[in-house]
């Protein structure tokens, strides 16, 4: 009897482990559920957040390329001038439970005008940021393929812009006042030489970098409507709304004041986001393809007094690897349209609309 026994429990041992190594995908999860409605995946948008509560480690480098053709300054003229600016960043996200999770955002930026007049006229800039907030889900449907989910966040920002124009300002006006003093101050035309050197060192020895490198710094809050719902077979949808609110500090070199001035930004932002994408990796196609359209309006007040800010739209889409369930990584091309004419330098002229055009390779570990 116990003879016949132990072959039989060898049996159901070895069918057993013959069923787990045949089958291993069963037993592992599905990291792409918690993105997943139904029998359809989506993809997140490359402007916005999405409907779902996702834990989340991914990263996205960005090339930005903005050109303003005929730029008007003073009677020489008008060019071409153009900045390019490159941007990291890092995101996280925790997913708490089905309904509730954290996520964070850290950014870092760098922009030069890559010639003369377009570094002089244009300059560049540093700037390191983040946000960070909750996301709740509010509804869920697996027959509709459907799902809402309410976000609130908050943020901010600090930077320092390359201000050309008023450094050589102020180092031309300071350099005139040294050897206005200098002479004023001398009876004896043989001591205006060592006065003037003088002058001439102490100049040099300002330390112009405020002037140069002036800084900026923003605080923001802000909440957001995410909608998502599977169309057909793979093809998705996704819709966002936002309202967000940022108070903003300037300290620009002001030359006629000779002095630093200050400037209170407070803007009021209404954003709407649409992707459409599409999945193929249900047939067997490693690859999903999306296509994004995101604009913003944002109201400003300057030092109190309402200032015009044009609507900005970026429209473009993407390529994106999807051959694994819990990643993605993609290649994405937008441009950014109507953007606001530059004032002019000296004239109270301005140059055409610019273009700007951005390019990301984005990485996305998904659970």
């Amino acid at each position: 009897m116990n003879e016949c026994r132990i072959p039989r429990l060898a049996m159901l041992a070895l069918a057993g482990a013959i069923e787990c190594v045949s089958a291993p995908c069963g037993a592992q999860a599905d990291h792409a559920a918690s993105r997943t409605i139904g029998d359809a995946t989506f993809m997140l948008p490359a402007w916005a957040e999405s409907a779902f509560v996702l834990t989340e480690f991914g990263f996205r480098q960005d090339i930005e390329y903005e050109s303003i053709p005929n730029f008007p300054v003073a009677s020489l003229g008008r060019y071409n001038l153009s900045w390019v600016q490159f941007q990291e960043t890092v995101d996280v996200a925790i997913r708490v439970t089905s309904f509730v999770g954290l996520y964070a955002e850290g950014a870092a930026s760098g922009a030069l005008g890559p010639d003369t007049a377009s570094l002089l006229f244009q300059g560049g800039g540093l700037d390191f940021g983040g946000k960070g907030g909750a996301v709740l889900r509010l509804y869920r449907n697996e027959a509709s393929r459907s799902q809402v989910a309410l976000r609130f966040y908050g943020g901010g920002d600090s930077g320092r812009t390359l201000d050309l124009i008023d450094f050589f300002g102020a180092f031309g006006i300071r350099a005139a006042r040294g050897l206005q003093n200098a002479i004023s101050q001398t009876s004896d035309v043989s001591q205006l030489p060592p006065r003037i050197t003088n002058e001439a060192i102490a100049l040099a020895n300002t330390d112009y970098s405020t002037i140069v490198f002036y800084r900026s710094s923003s605080l923001m809050t802000g909440a957001s409507l995410h909608y998502a719902q599977a169309l057909v077979g793979p093809l998705t949808a996704q819709l966002s709304g936002a309202l967000e609110r940022t108070w903003g500090q300037q300290r620009p070199y002001d030359l006629s004041l000779q002095d630093f001035a200050k400037l209170s930004t407070t803007d009021t932002s209404i954003t709407f986001d649409g992707v459409l994408s599409c999945d193929f990796n249900r047939w067997s196609v490693p690859f999903g393809a999306s296509a994004e359209y995101s604009g913003s309006k944002t109201y400003r007040a300057l030092n109190g007094s309402s200032v015009y800010i044009p609507s900005t739209h970026y429209i473009g889409g993407g390529l994106y690897f999807t051959g694994r369930r819990g990643v993605e990584i993609g290649a994405l091309l937008f441009t950014r349209r109507n953007l606001k004419p530059a004032s002019g330098f000296e004239t109270p002229e301005s140059s055409e609309k610019p273009v700007g055009y951005i390019g990301s390779l984005v990485f996305r570990a998904l659970w």
